[in-house]
């Protein structure tokens, strides 16, 4: 649990994505869950690609509170940088509002 908290896409991987999306042509970069997302944000910083991120439960909900909170700060940039935010319900909104994602975006 706390390697998927603390990974970071390398300069390397950036470069990897970056060489590989010239022939794929992406309008946008969709993650299935937040902690996915938040590993992803290199990349549409590089590119300007809007974020899309579907929750599905653990990432708005046992995720945050690891390694004492740790969790809640590794979506927080998540929640600054993502465009788009889909929740499985209702409750798992008010999760995500909680947390610091927008409102309108969830």
């Amino acid at each position: 649990m706390s390697y998927r908290l603390l990974k970071r896409m390398s300069k390397v991987e950036l470069h990897a994505y970056l060489a590989l999306l010239p022939s794929v042509r992406p309008c946008a970069l969709y993650a299935h869950y937040g902690v996915d997302a938040a590993y992803f944000l290199p990349l549409k910083t590089a590119t300007g690609l809007p974020v899309i991120t579907q929750f599905y439960g653990h990432d708005c909900s046992s995720f945050p509170r690891r390694l004492f909170g740790l969790g809640r700060l590794y979506l927080r940039g998540l929640f600054g940088l993502g465009d788009v935010f889909l929740a499985m319900s209702e409750d798992m909104k008010r999760d995500l509002v909680a947390l610091g994602c927008p409102r309108n975006g969830s």
